[in-house]
């Protein structure tokens, strides 16, 4: 029988919307780029974070003992929250922060070095080819791309917390 959790898939969608706007709007302001440029960064970053991301959590949770692995997976499909694996749900949280921000770290330096053969086959030579801005780009981007990685996550976790706080007060609500 196949499970079809609709409700994780329409959460995931509302977080990727909310990533790729805040995202898009930090590499657009901090970075100069143009709006389409911002956004289509924004958007490939976070669609391939989540697949790698999606793809880890199906390889990796067979390797979990069995109680942690239902309880995570209660958690990420269900939206059952089990206390008694909370260290094991913040390494978890925590872990896909890292594994998402080096995602996007080396994406962006992927879909750069593509722009730039690009330019240069287009264009000719030129562009930054010095070595003092090239590093001070690199470090303006990784910084940009942990601040915008970093925002988008918090507004994340506000929504999940809401989310749950909604679900914990509306049974309490509905009795009163």
């Amino acid at each position: 029988m196949l499970i079809l959790p609709l409700r994780a898939i329409a959460l995931q969608m509302l977080f990727l919307w909310v990533a790729i706007a805040i995202e898009s709007y930090l590499l657009h302001t901090q970075l100069q780029l143009q709006r389409r440029f911002s956004i289509f960064y924004a958007a490939t970053l976070n669609l391939l974070a989540n697949l790698i991301g999606w793809f880890l959590f199906f390889n990796l949770e067979i390797l979990l003992p069995d109680r942690i692995r239902k309880s995570l997976i209660h958690l990420l499909l269900l939206n059952h929250w089990d206390q008694s694996s909370l260290s094991w749900t913040l390494l978890a949280i925590i872990s896909a922060f890292l594994i998402g921000w080096f995602v996007k770290r080396q994406g962006i330096a992927i879909l750069r070095t593509i722009r730039k053969i690009w330019v240069e086959q287009k264009h000719g030579e030129g562009g930054f080819n010095a070595a003092a801005s090239e590093s001070f780009i690199e470090k303006a981007i990784s910084r940009t791309i942990f601040n915008a990685h970093l925002i988008s996550n918090s507004a994340i976790l506000i929504i999940i917390l809401i989310q749950f706080i909604k679900f914990k007060i509306e049974p309490f609500l509905i009795g009163l």
